[in-house]
Formats: structure tokens, C-alpha cells, sequence
């Protein structure tokens, strides 16, 4: 069974190396969908801003062999989703991981949507930054 995992990295500077290190041991491979600016949904955000996270802020450590990184300038979150999925797909992965950031607070992280924990595992752990 190969299970992969997909994040979304824009404006995640804070979390995304401690998600990585988390996921890293538990899944075949890592998909990081990196959007060049914000989707669409407001049009002039999407004019002016680029995003926060730059490439050189993830930091692949150890697992750099199972990381791909798809860049795009997707107009919306489905087709960002999209774009992993289908690589995904392709690709034969059994399991998809959907793993999400949520900002409730600054100091606060997070939730894993639609994850399988293998055995004995602590990905499905939340982590308190």
C-alpha cells in the first residue's frame, strides 16, 4: 500500500518544517502544491501579494528524496487540489493524505483532515508550536 501525503504552502513559514518532520516517517511520499499568490477569490490580493513562504523556507532535511514540490498560479483552491491529485493519481499512490493548516490563533496549529495513522504512529498527533 503506497500513501502519499499533500500540503498546501502558502503563508505557512511557521509550520510547515515541524508538519514535515512529523509526516516524513509514516508516508511514501510528500506532495507540497506551492502557489506563487493567493487564489483568486480576491481579486486585488492576487495583483499585489506573492506568497510569504518562499521555497528556501522549507526545509527538506533527510526526506528531501520524498518531497515534490508543483509549483503553479492556480486561480482556486479546488484547482490547486487538483493539480496534486492528478499527480497523485499518476503516479499509483493507494492513499491520499489531505493535510490542512488552520490559523484559530498565532500560536496555534492545526488539524490533519482525511488521515490514515499507521500503527503505533503519532502523525495524527496535533502539534502545539
Amino acid at each position: 500500500m503506497q500513501i502519499a501525503v499533500h500540503v498546501l504552502a502558502y503563508d505557512v513559514n511557521r509550520y510547515i518544517n515541524a508538519m514535515l518532520r512529523n509526516v516524513a516517517p509514516h508516508v511514501d511520499k510528500i506532495y507540497i502544491a506551492y502557489p506563487q499568490r493567493p487564489w483568486n477569490y480576491i481579486p486585488s490580493s492576487r495583483e499585489t501579494r506573492v506568497n510569504p513562504t518562499r521555497l528556501e523556507d522549507i526545509n527538506l532535511g533527510d526526506f528531501h528524496n520524498k518531497v515534490e514540490i508543483i509549483q503553479g498560479d492556480w486561480a482556486t483552491d479546488e484547482e490547486t487540489r487538483n493539480a496534486c491529485f492528478d499527480r497523485v493519481k499518476a503516479e499509483g499512490f493507494d492513499w491520499l493524505i489531505i493535510h490542512g493548516f488552520t490559523s484559530e490563533s498565532s500560536s496555534r496549529v492545526i488539524r490533519t483532515v482525511n488521515y490514515l495513522e499507521p500503527p503505533g504512529s503519532t502523525f495524527g498527533n496535533q502539534v502545539n508550536l
